[in-house]
């Protein structure tokens, strides 16, 4: 029988994940929900839906109620998001 790599290395397979995604966050404390989804390779909403199941710490910094959301993310609470979910697959 043979066995596939994936199977053979996943830890390898993780650090691969996460490394990737490291490496397409820009390296400031605070980035935007798109470098997120540049980052991730996802869509606006999945990290909004991220944000608002407290996933990661994000603040909004839109001024006045009718303004629209403008969330920056704490790039290390993001990181451990990340680390957490990659190991969880």
């Amino acid at each position: 029988m043979t066995v596939a790599p994936a199977e053979l290395f996943p830890r390898q397979q993780q650090a691969t994940a996460y490394n990737t995604i490291v490496s397409r966050l820009p390296q400031r404390d605070w980035v935007k929900v798109s470098d997120i989804c540049i980052a991730c390779d996802c869509d606006k909403n999945t990290v909004y839906a991220w944000i608002d199941e407290g996933k990661f710490e994000s603040v909004n910094l839109a001024s006045g109620t009718d303004q629209k959301a403008f969330r920056k993310i704490h790039r290390l609470s993001f990181l451990r998001f990340i680390q957490t979910r990659i190991a969880g697959a």
